[in-house]
Formats: C-alpha cells, structure tokens, sequence
C-alpha cells in the first residue's frame, strides 16, 4: 500500500486494542509498518504460537 494510502487510512480509523500488545498509536504503528517492509517479514515478541495475517481492504490491498 503506497504510503500516503495507509496515512489515509489511519486517519479515517480508530485503532483499537484487541491484546495487551496491540498498537493503537498511528505513528507507531507505521514505524512497526517500516520494520516489516524493510525485513520483509513481521514479528511477534507476544510467544511462538502468533499468527501475523495481513489486513486486506476494500480494494484487496494489504496494509
């Protein structure tokens, strides 16, 4: 998703909290965003067992 897309995006919502370790801040969350870019892989710090899944949109784009 090009950035100013995903910036659009987060204005538009509200991020909220499903786990103790969800990132609800915007600005964090495109820096976690950055991360997973630059590696090409996320990560989990929460246990072994997590799943990461892309949020698709509308468009079928993933955040």
């Amino acid at each position: 998703m090009p950035q100013h897309a995903l910036e659009n995006y987060l204005q538009r919502v509200e991020l909220k909290a499903l786990t103790p370790t969800t990132v609800t801040d915007p600005e964090r969350l495109q820096e976690e965003l950055a991360k997973v870019r630059q590696r090409g892989l996320p990560s989990s710090t929460v246990s072994e067992k997590s799943v990461c899944v892309p949020k698709l949109l509308e468009t079928a784009d993933a955040i």
